[in-house]
């Protein structure tokens, strides 16, 4: 019998949890099986966005896999004719976006499919029902769906007509095996921490209790650092476990490349080399030469040098991994799960169970929706939250404990709710009334107006708490709170001498965990995760005053954690300066700590959508009286002092070969630029104070917004 899974996440698990089927049958891809049935088995992404970045423009290359993704996708609704396409864009609104798209459409369809893969799908579809090939499987076939696409649900059905197929069965994961409803659905709710160390104090109690013999399979939905922290918590509370998520999937060494890059006690330009020599020594080979065939005829003809050929070998006949062990814990994909007995199964999902995976696509939610009602076979989120649901509730109906950091998707279910998150983690005020249109403003805030003002409005105008709070976006807060915390007490009260040893740093960092997170022990996962990001601070600290010298001379650190409270266009602008620095000149450099991304450029102060640089610079004028030749900021995570804004004339020709370029401006230039922001924060102050909070949606900002829930973003604004 022949297994087909739309998911190869899904055909793992059925392999974990049935071994002895997995052994008995055939156990296929969606993509495996049509590429079975491709003469050469192959169509690289990377020609097809070769084929895309020909009818764009220079300037739109870089978002061609965007480009490539959303055509792609609506060609999985069968779009095959220009009529279609007319068609299925006449259903859209007119605008730019739309009719470029459409142009570009008309023009991938009417170039060679051969490296499309819809193509190839819908013609193996009509290949089988006009009965001109044979299955090339057994004559029992059973499709596993993950979120029924229409080809795979339109490729089971084709299969049927197929000559020498008895019967084709398409089943959800959690229908293999029959399982039996209970009324009550029970769940433990809460924030992410609490759920993760609940569950791993749940299966140390049962493995306490002598569940040693039973295989726990951890389901787990959640964002990477939920997965980290809880594979820390279990090596906290010393059980075993295995990971097969993707993300956290260590390179497999199966292959000789694969092999040559998992070496990493070369150099990367040594493993670079090695590939290369690997790959062009014999370029007639056939692809599906094995490894152990391609050596011994590349030892023979002495393609190799004997260096090389004696490392290729080393390679090969690296031993095989030990037998995996059965006792611990299995962090599997979240999929409903059939029960099997002898397994104990513990689901997780985190705050985005509920919540589309960003598709990466050009069209909108709601464009989305409006083609899927048109007859377009499209995934829609109303589609994926709906099938959530129905995973939730399978997994609970039977199950001792769901564990969901989030709130229930409807009102059948039986909470339990765990206390709430912890004080470490928390970072919004509490609410105070206050006159949204006459308080004092902030960069963050200006800038989260010029974002969206419906998000201003919720997050400082009604000081609404997020209905959740992400893991990762906490930890980033903390992490970043105690860097800043680290580097003030360094500079403060180090001599730049001392700023080479890590010892002062990792010294400075125990007392502020200490200081931040008193209840916390030494050992405890969040601690942990805390030590590993802070791992290359010291490092980076010294290459970056370094850095510092050599674009603008010695510097004397004058300022730290400096507050301000300052008076711009008429509106009360307040908030803390990082480090403020006076160079030999006796001008002032202002540097802006940053342990997260930095995304930035001086055309975002003239578009009105960054403040935080031009608003720190004239705060710092107005207090010391002394000329500013810029903003930097220093960026922890990619180890730069490549972005900001300084004035050429104060600093010369030495930073330009370090900073990004349009990073160093005139004099003239810079002062331009800061009219432009005080010009920005007094349109932004008159707007607020009139009460002007419309939402301005945008399918990124929508996303990722907290407040999306709350949002009028589809009534006249959308």
């Amino acid at each position: 019998m022949t297994y087909c899974f739309e998911s190869s996440d899904i055909l793992q698990l059925f392999a974990l949890l049935f071994p002895d089927l997995a052994q008995s049958n055939i156990l296929i891809s969606f993509d495996d099986f049509l590429f079975s049935c491709i003469p050469d088995r192959q169509l690289p992404a990377e020609k097809r966005l070769e084929l895309i970045k020909n009818f764009l423009d220079p300037g739109q290359h870089a978002k061609a896999e965007r480009w490539l993704k959303t055509i792609e996708t609506l060609r999985t609704s069968l779009i095959t004719s220009p009529v279609d396409i007319e068609y299925c864009f006449s259903t859209l609104p007119d605008t730019p976006k739309n009719q470029t798209l459409a142009k570009l459409f008309q023009q991938y369809m009417d170039c060679d499919l051969s490296l499309d893969f819809t193509f190839h799908a819908q013609h193996l579809i009509d290949v089988l029902k006009n009965h001109e090939e044979a299955n090339p499987f057994d004559d029992r076939l059973i499709f596993v769906p993950s979120c029924r696409s229409y080809l795979f649900s339109e490729l089971a059905d084709a299969l049927r007509f197929a000559e020498g197929v008895k019967e084709v069965t398409l089943v959800e994961m959690w229908e293999i095996t029959p399982t039996k409803k209970r009324p009550n659905k029970k769940l433990l709710v809460g924030s992410e921490v609490h759920c993760l160390e609940a569950l791993g104090r749940h299966i140390k109690n049962r493995l306490d209790c002598g569940a040693l013999a039973t295989q726990i399979f951890v389901p787990f939905f959640g964002e990477p650092s939920e997965l980290q922290y809880f594979k820390h918590y279990l090596e906290h509370l010393h059980i075993p476990y295995k990971s097969y998520i993707d993300t956290d999937k260590p390179p497999a060494a199966t292959g000789m490349l694969e092999r040559i890059r998992a070496d990493t006690q070369k150099p990367l330009l040594e493993r670079l080399q090695l590939t290369r020599a690997w790959v062009e020594s014999a370029p007639w080979l056939p692809q599906s030469a094995s490894d152990d065939e391609r050596l011994s005829i590349l030892g023979a003809g002495k393609l190799l040098s004997e260096e090389q050929l004696q490392y290729f070998v080393s390679l090969a006949t690296v031993p095989c991994a030990p037998p995996e062990q059965t006792n611990g814990v299995r962090i599997v994909p979240f999929h409903p799960q059939p029960f099997v007995k002898g397994i104990m199964v513990f689901p997780y999902t985190g705050p985005s169970t509920l919540v589309p995976p960003r598709a990466n696509l050009l069209l909108e939610d709601t464009e989305m929706e409006r083609l899927n009602r048109e007859g377009f076979s499209l995934p829609t989120a109303r589609q994926y939250r709906a099938r959530q649901d129905t995973f939730l509730h399978t997994f609970a109906a039977g199950r001792s404990l769901l564990f969901l950091a989030n709130q229930p998707p409807s009102d059948d279910w039986k909470s339990y709710y765990l206390q709430t998150t912890p004080r470490t983690l928390e970072h919004s005020e509490p609410y105070r009334p206050t006159c949204i249109w006459n308080r004092t403003l902030s960069a963050t805030q200006l800038e989260t107006y010029a974002r969206c003002p419906a998000l201003y409005f919720y997050a400082y105008g009604l000081r609404l708490k997020p209905p959740t709070v992400r893991f990762e976006s906490a930890f980033a807060l903390s992490f970043g709170q105690i860097v800043h915390k680290v580097l003030e007490n360094v500079f403060k009260t180090e001599v730049p001498a001392t700023l080479s040893s890590e010892e002062i740093f990792y010294m400075r960092f125990n007392e502020s965990i200490k200081e931040s997170f008193p209840e916390l022990k030494e050992n405890h996962p969040f601690v942990t995760l805390l030590c590993k990001g802070f791992a290359n601070i010291p490092a980076t600290v010294c290459q970056l005053e370094k850095r510092l010298k050599e674009m603008v001379g010695a510097v004397e650190t004058i300022g730290l954690e400096v507050d301000f409270d300052c008076s711009l266009a008429g509106a009360t602008v307040r908030g803390k300066i990082d480090r403020i620095v006076k160079t030999a000149g006796g001008g002032l450099l202002i540097l802006d700590y940053k342990t997260g991304n930095v995304d930035f450029s001086p055309s975002h102060i003239a578009e009105g959508v960054h403040f935080q640089g031009p608003v720190y610079c004239l705060a710092a004028r107005q207090r010391w009286n002394l000329p500013i030749i810029g903003f930097l900021f220093y960026d922890l995570k990619r180890a730069e002092l490549r972005r900001g804004m300084l004035a050429e004339e104060q600093v010369g020709n030495a930073a330009r070969k370090f900073l990004t370029r349009g990073h160093l401006v005139s004099q003239n230039t810079f002062n331009q630029i800061e009219e432009q922001a005080v010009s920005h924060i007094g349109r932004v102050a008159t707007l607020s104070s009139q009460g002007q909070f419309e939402p301005t949606p945008s399918q990124e900002a929508c996303r990722s917004c907290q407040y999306s829930s709350l949002c009028r973003r589809n009534i006249h604004h959308g």
